[in-house]
């Protein structure tokens, strides 16, 4: 091969080599801008979950609460009850 025949097909060798990096960064842009979106994803289903346990939790200590009452209120009729057959 002479070198004329490297001139004439350097130009071309180049131009494949540009048009394939080129092609190797768009799919690469293109996968990363997929994994972003699946990772926006994910992070709002982290971020619903953490609401729904903040609710959960909330549920919970307001029914303990009222169980807690409902114990009380139960102990004072109780006694109530002692009381009156007592007397």
């Amino acid at each position: 091969m002479s070198v004329e025949h490297i001139y004439q097909i350097l130009p071309l060798a180049s131009g494949a080599f540009v048009a394939f990096a080129l092609y190797l960064i768009q799919r690469i842009n293109n996968r990363m801008d997929k994994m972003q979106n699946e990772l926006t994803v994910v992070q709002v289903n982290i971020a619903k979950a953490q609401q729904e346990n903040v609710e959960l939790h909330t549920h919970i200590r307001r029914i303990d609460k009222n169980i807690n009452s409902l114990f009380k209120k139960v102990e004072e009729l109780l006694v109530a009850v002692q009381k009156n057959g007592n007397k």
